[in-house]
């Protein structure tokens, strides 16, 4: 075997951190197969690990899905004090189990200055020949952001820079967005999430003049002919910070925008939310005046408003959908994105590009599922409800904890998304991105 053990000492960057002590390093260097940095700036210290053998000129470094490692990724991690990983290299049969720690400075304390790095490499499998020679490097980098060379990382020189004020919006950033995508409304998800542990804070009374500009922002590039077409975090958030006015008023344009929703979305006829628009399923473009009609595509969009929980808990849309989103989307795997049924089933984007959201399976939008199902199974009004939910929330559980500890085992991989029929990975992996979120699942904390 062999053994790289790396320390630092706690003066190794004397830069201010917006953070505190016990966040100043980590493996934050994402995007390397072993990475550590630190959070401070203007100027950052960053290490991590190369590798590379005779039988294969190449380092290893960057994570890479052409490299087709058998597996890498986390293992174990508190996010604070400690990591493990595995590294199977299969090319150069070299298992590489890196360590990162704060060493203790007491039965219940870390240090916040200070880390150490450990890297051990041994046979991958006994049978196989190993390489005549293998090389590892660690690295540190001082992030001046500077290619020269020099003995010195702060030169008495002056640049000009741009200064940004660290506030989440600011005029420069809503003159930065761009008006035909804004993606941003997703922002308020996160701050909803927030809101019990900032209340009492003095951040939230700071970002609630951003969010109030933002909004403004938002309603005046992305209305739609209709008016109304929107949501009610904001009203929750001007309750927190005691702006009883503005309470009011985001309640009242929350109602609004869900009278309008149900106007222009709700089919009653098949009792589904869809689309609204000019827009064609054969591909023919005819040179005539079109309606506006529904756009019958049965998937993830047809249930946002349930997904989102913007539905009352009275409200007499629950059942029926709580029926279809079994009937049409659940499979054994989890929710599709998109019904079996529908002619764009699994149908490709464009020649050579796989179906995206046209049939495979996505965590993020299961767990915004299952955080529905179990709001409405625990506080809808009617009781028959609350027990669809229930059913609901407990076979969706399990179907999407099952599919994903299956591949992890089979492949050592957490995958962007997962096949309908299958349940096999799919596309880029690993994806500890939302796909993580299987640990909140888990947890039942959504």
């Amino acid at each position: 075997a062999v053994l790289l053990t790396g320390y630092t000492c706690a003066h190794a960057v004397d830069e201010t951190s917006d953070v505190d002590d016990a966040l100043r390093w980590g493996t934050y260097h994402s995007g390397h197969y072993f990475g550590i940095r630190s959070r401070t700036s203007p100027f950052h210290v960053s290490a991590g690990l190369l590798w590379s053998t005779s039988k294969e000129p190449k380092l290893r470094h960057e994570c890479l899905e052409s490299d087709h490692l058998e597996q890498y990724g986390w293992l174990e991690h508190d996010g604070r004090t400690f990591g493990s990983q595995t590294i199977r290299d299969q090319h150069n049969n070299l298992l590489l189990d890196t360590t990162f720690l704060k060493p203790p400075t007491s039965p219940t304390t870390f240090a916040t200055r200070s880390w150490a790095a450990r890297v051990a490499v041994t046979p991958l499998r006994a049978d196989v020949a190993l390489p005549d020679t293998a090389s590892l490097f660690f690295y540190l980098d001082l992030g001046c952001e500077d290619d020269s060379l020099t003995h010195a990382c702060r030169r008495d020189t002056q640049q000009v820079q741009l200064t940004f004020s660290p506030s989440i919006v600011n005029d420069l950033t809503l003159h930065l967005l761009y008006d035909e995508a804004a993606d941003e409304v997703l922002l308020l998800l996160a701050v909803e999430k927030l809101l019990p542990h900032l209340s009492q804070s003095a951040v939230l009374h700071r970002w609630w003049p951003q969010l109030r500009k933002w909004f403004a922002w938002f309603q005046r590039t992305q209305a739609g002919e209709e008016p109304h077409t929107f949501r009610a975090i904001l009203a929750k958030v001007a309750l927190a910070v005691g702006d009883t006015v503005e309470a009011r008023t985001f309640s009242e344009l929350s109602q609004a925008y869900l009278d309008t929703m149900n106007h222009l979305h709700w089919d009653p006829a098949t009792s589904l939310y869809y689309d609204y628009g000019l827009h064609s399923d054969d591909g023919l473009f005819e040179d005539h005046l079109e309606r506006l009609q529904f756009v019958r595509r049965v998937g993830y969009v047809s249930f946002f408003p349930l997904f989102l929980q913007i539905l009352p808990l009275n409200s007499p849309k629950l059942a029926p959908l709580g029926t279809l989103v079994a009937n049409e989307l659940l499979s054994l795997h989890g929710l599709m994105s998109l019904s079996p049924q529908d002619l764009y089933f699994e149908r490709p984007n464009a020649p050579g590009d796989a179906p995206y959201w046209r049939g495979p399976i996505w965590m993020n939008i299961n767990y915004l599922a299952l955080g529905s199902f179990q709001h409405y199974a625990t506080h809808a009004s009617d009781k028959s409800v609350r027990e669809q939910y229930q059913s609901l929330y407990d076979t969706l559980r399990d179907r999407v904890v099952a599919a994903i500890s299956h591949e992890y085992k089979a492949t050592g991989y957490l995958y962007e998304q997962y096949n309908p029929h299958t349940g096999r990975g799919q596309r880029c992996h690993p994806f500890s991105g939302w796909t993580a979120l299987v640990v909140n699942i888990l947890a039942e904390t959504y």
